[in-house]
């Protein structure tokens, strides 16, 4: 398989159950290894890279989930899973900057700030995954795979 996909763009892929979309978008992000050929990103050959250059290059890439509720810990906050990839990729912001900016992004996607205290449960099948764009936004991910 290939195609390439230029900044801005959307691309689609359709497919019958069973029949590798997932596969595809995992090996892309590197969480499965390819066999042959090559996975580019912005010219680096993902496979390629040491480990430390995929960490780096990851924080740019993320996976939504069609259901994303079997993705995460129901026993942690919305705002809490939003806020971990801040935590990791911006470790100079305090712990009010991290909320605030939480809220923001729960607001710029149509969502009520406040419900930054809320658990996975409470939502609806699009919400959940309004929260989970909102993560992989805040993180300023350029490439996202939704299964």
């Amino acid at each position: 398989m290939s195609f390439s996909i230029k900044e801005g763009e959307t691309f689609g892929l359709v497919g019958e159950s069973g029949s590798g979309k997932s596969t595809l978008g995992r090996t892309i992000l590197q969480l499965e290894k390819i066999t042959s050929g090559d996975v580019l990103f912005k010219g680096q050959s993902l496979p390629k890279m040491k480990n430390s250059e995929m960490r780096k290059i990851r924080k740019n890439m993320q996976m939504i989930f069609q259901d994303p509720y079997g993705s995460i810990d129901p026993r942690w906050t919305v705002g809490a899973i939003i806020a971990e990839p801040i935590k990791v990729h911006q470790k100079s912001l305090t712990a009010k900057q991290i909320e605030t900016e939480v809220k923001e992004i729960l607001k710029k996607v149509g969502l009520n700030p406040e419900w930054y205290y809320r658990y996975p449960h409470e939502f609806s099948g699009g919400q959940r995954q309004k929260n989970w764009y909102c993560e992989s936004n805040r993180c300023k991910s350029i490439f996202y795979s939704c299964g």
